[in-house]
């Protein structure tokens, strides 16, 4: 549990840290290439001031070097004429450069950008209006180094980013784990605690039955007993499955034989209640897992689908491998478990008896057990409700 919640932690943060990060290198690029497309327009206004306008007309012929760029010159006279007086821009013709400074003209824009362009009106003398225009090449070389290196300092950014968050939700979890371990160790000692006065009390029991003969009385201590000794069993395999320091005993074993073994002497329980069994095991199903822990699964599975069957109704147990997964399904008639309750009914101590109907005891612990025996093989459980079946479905990895 507390592992979930630390990865789900690590996630939130991780998500907030990428959110944050990513937006700000995206709103840095964006002002840097702004900004150098602004630093392109004021180097050709520095040339128009230091050379003079007539050298972007081809005016003055001289060798004065201007800052290194492709441009193209346009006039626009004052009767809406426009004259192309120079072109170096080897992706223009003059034709599109005399519609483009048309459309300028007729915005009355005197500086900026147009698609792979920027622009500068230079000069209105006699009322003729000078546009000068430069591609973007340089903005957009400056423009990319700087995204590299915003890109290498993303990645060295998420890498600490997740070395913080890592230690954070270990720093955030640590009152969890404590409240949690310190839970478990109470549970635990109270349950070993309870087994003493479980087994006397079953001694007494039995004495008093031999001294004064079966009664009433004594029915209802045994009940009781069986009672709370089935659910101190519980509680300590719960414990024991959690246990970090616990003992697994893991190899491959045949999952199909070990259905059968556990399923068919249901059969007879199902004849006597009046419930159908349907079972579809595919053969030599072979998993790599603790057997005991399965076994474990396997019956509190066909318990809970043995109890929750209404009258006259079915059972049906499937396995089947597939390439890398092994699917087991328990599924029983009876009433639809809700949508709001599918994912509690796996949690501890939580109980649907009286609303579903169960029949046997049942003290919220055997679909937990079964939770934690899925996740201690790497699986996933599940319920769904179809076509008047409650399934709960179980994918193991298979071992290829």
């Amino acid at each position: 549990m507390t592992k979930n919640l630390r990865k789900r932690i690590i996630i939130v943060l991780m998500t907030l840290f990428t959110i944050t990060l990513l937006g700000t290198l995206i709103a840095v690029n964006v002002l840097n290439y702004n900004v150098n497309l602004k630093h392109q327009r004021m180097a050709i206004r520095d040339d128009v001031r230091h050379y003079g306008v007539e050298v972007f007309c081809g005016q003055v012929k001289n060798n004065i070097k201007i800052s290194e760029y492709d441009y193209c010159t346009c006039v626009v006279l004052t009767d809406n004429t426009v004259v192309v007086m120079s072109n170096q821009l080897p992706d223009y013709s003059s034709k599109e450069m005399k519609k483009i400074t048309r459309e300028l003209s007729h915005q009355n824009l005197s500086s900026g950008s147009y698609k792979d362009l920027v622009f500068v009106e230079a000069d209105r003398k006699s009322g003729n209006r000078v546009y000068i225009f430069s591609d973007n090449r340089t903005a957009k070389e400056n423009s990319k180094n700087f995204l590299i290196f915003s890109v290498i300092i993303f990645v060295i950014g998420l890498l600490i980013l997740s070395g913080v968050a890592y230690l954070l939700s270990k720093w955030m979890i640590k009152p969890t784990e404590d409240s949690i371990k310190a839970e478990k160790e109470f549970m635990s000692n109270i349950s070993h605690d309870l087994k003493t006065p479980i087994t006397i009390i079953k001694a007494n029991a039995d004495m008093l039955e031999g001294e004064f003969g079966r009664n009433k009385q004594i029915e209802y201590i045994r009940q009781e007993t069986a009672k709370m000794s089935s659910m101190v069993n519980e509680t300590l395999t719960l414990l024991s499955i959690d246990s970090p320091v616990q003992q697994r005993v893991f190899e491959e074993f045949d999952l199909s034989s070990l259905l059968y073994e556990m399923v068919l002497p249901f059969e007879s329980v199902a004849y006597e209640n009046g419930i159908t069994f349907d079972i579809s095991i595919e053969d030599k199903i072979m998993l790599f897992g603790d057997s005991e822990q399965i076994t474990r699964l396997i019956s509190i599975l066909m318990d809970n689908a043995m109890s929750y069957t209404n009258e006259n109704g079915k059972v049906k147990i499937s396995a089947f491998r597939t390439s890398s997964k092994i699917h087991i399904a328990f599924s029983n008639t009876g009433k639809e478990i809700p949508k709001e309750k599918r994912e509690k009914i796996f949690r501890r101590f939580y109980r649907d008896n009286e609303e579903r109907g169960g029949r046997g005891n049942h003290y919220g612990l055997g679909l937990a057990i079964a939770h934690s025996v899925v996740q201690l093989h790497h699986g996933k459980i599940s319920v769904k409700c179809e076509n008047g079946f409650n399934t709960f479905e179980i994918v193991l990895p298979a071992q290829n």
